[in-house]
């Protein structure tokens, strides 16, 4: 029977770093992996773009309250 202790990765010799780094090239390489980090970043670009869009209706919509200020 073994305790807990001695099946701790540290105790038996495993590098755990070298464990989660040999997993994250694995889940970085993985198509569902590439899928949602590009779907991900389209989505942040695509609300970036919108809010940027209406900005710049909001400040067309009021220019010429803008333009008596000067």
């Amino acid at each position: 029977m073994t305790t807990m202790d001695s099946t701790h990765p540290a105790n038996a010799g495993i590098d755990a770093a070298a464990l989660l780094r040999d997993a994250s090239v694995n889940v970085g390489r993985s198509p569902l992996a590439r899928f949602a980090t590009r779907s991900l970043r389209r989505l942040v670009q695509a609300l970036h773009d919108s809010r940027r869009l209406e900005s710049e209706r909001v400040l067309a919509r009021y220019r010429y309250l803008n333009d008596q200020v000067e």
